[in-house]
């Protein structure tokens, strides 16, 4: 490599370092000149486990926004056979929840238990900010993750104790 390409790329290299150029989700391209482009990303997709859920997050851009899909799959909902009191608490639950908090928690016709929220990222959109707006979703759902599991594993418990018997 050349004193001048060299010299270059530990240019190119400097600018991108800048505060003001925000690390972005999108694709960064050095030109032989040194110019810096940047090629919007058109999707995201990640997947991460949160007190014992598995969530899986879709983003994609609509115009000038980006839009993070965030969704997971909580298990399946109790049968009356299993715990009556567990099912109606938690059917009470997830009606409850649709007036009180953003994020969707629904029961599908296959039984199982979803909750969904889409989050309209702020600019820049960045991993920074990606991880805040979702680390604020989980603070949101905490408690109700947490009563759901407990009511899960309690229909679980009674089923299992019930089998053994």
């Amino acid at each position: 490599m050349s004193a001048a390409q060299t010299t270059q790329t530990g240019e190119a290299l400097g600018r991108l370092a800048r505060d003001d150029i925000p690390f972005l989700f999108d694709a960064v391209s050095v030109a032989p000149d040194g110019t810096i482009s940047h090629k919007p990303r058109e999707y995201l997709r990640f997947a991460f486990d949160y007190q014992g859920v598995t969530f899986n997050a879709e983003g994609r851009r609509a115009g000038d926004s980006f839009l993070l899909s965030v969704s997971g799959d909580l298990g399946p909902l109790p049968f009356s056979a299993e715990s009556a009191e567990a099912r109606h608490t938690i059917q009470d639950l997830i009606a409850a929840s649709s007036s009180l908090i953003a994020p969707t928690f629904t029961i599908g016709e296959d039984q199982a238990i979803r909750v969904s929220a889409t989050l309209e990222l702020l600019k820049p959109v960045s991993p920074v900010v990606t991880l805040t707006m979702v680390t604020e979703l989980l603070l949101v759902l905490k408690p109700w993750l947490a009563r759901l599991g407990e009511l899960l594993e309690q229909a679980s418990r009674r089923s299992g104790a019930a089998a053994a018997n």
